[in-house]
């Protein structure tokens, strides 16, 4: 007969589970901390890639946004608008539509023929960029600063509907008076007053379209002569 082997002692064996079991705890903790670390950096660069792309978004509508601002600012001073607009005002202050005046049929009908000969060049500033910016998020992604200074100048330049509305009134009104022969103070004093509200919303509109585009960094706009800004020789 073959002697028994010997079997371990329980105490052996107790030592070999224990030791077993340490490295595949180690080894499952080990695995659990890789899994977990390889989690949070994938979602890490998924939001690092995701900021990258809403930032260069917010640069490209900035960009698009300052085009507009410039483009709406050089139509506002073009000779064809707020200029054209001032002289107006001089012809109709002129021809006695002011407190006080005493205008003629005659001076009347010279200035209503220059303004139908003339037009009056209601000004309608763009606003596709900033309307298509407020549909989406980025607004929540650019700087309070910068959104509200943006806020001003499109609430302004919605302004102009109302007044560009009284325009169409008075100039009816000035036609009544050459058509009737009517008292054509009011009428004249009416385009007057008109002019003058659209010069002001005009003015208004180039301060803040330079207060946007410093706010946005874009650099200054062109240096504004007496005469691009509005200045009115006659106030």
């Amino acid at each position: 007969m073959t002697e028994a082997e010997p079997q371990p002692a329980p105490s052996s064996r107790r030592f070999a589970l224990s030791r077993r079991w340490r490295r595949w705890a180690l080894r499952a903790a080990f695995e659990c901390v890789l899994i977990v670390f390889s989690v949070v950096l994938a979602l890490s660069l998924t939001g690092w890639a995701e900021d990258r792309r809403t930032a260069r978004r917010v640069d490209e509508m900035r960009g698009y946004l300052i085009a507009e601002i410039r483009a709406n600012r050089a139509m506002l001073t073009d000779a064809y608008m707020m200029p054209h607009h001032e002289a107006l005002k001089r012809t109709f202050a002129l021809a006695g539509g002011v407190p006080g005046g005493q205008p003629t049929r005659e001076s009347a009908a010279r200035a209503t023929d220059h303004l139908f000969r003339t037009g009056l060049h209601q000004p309608a500033p763009r606003d596709a960029v900033w309307n298509s910016v407020a549909a989406s998020e980025l607004l929540g992604h650019m700087e309070m600063e910068d959104v509200l200074a943006l806020a001003r100048v499109y609430r302004t330049q919605e302004s102009l509907e109302g007044v560009n509305r009284a325009g169409y009134e008075s100039a009816i009104g000035l036609l009544e008076v050459t058509a009737q022969g009517s008292d054509p103070h009011l009428p004249m004093m009416r385009m007057t007053l008109y002019l003058e509200d659209l010069l002001g919303v005009e003015r208004d509109l180039i301060g803040l379209y330079d207060q946007a585009l410093a706010e946005l960094d874009a650099g200054p706009a062109p240096a504004a002569t007496r005469k691009d800004d509005g200045g009115d020789p006659a106030r």
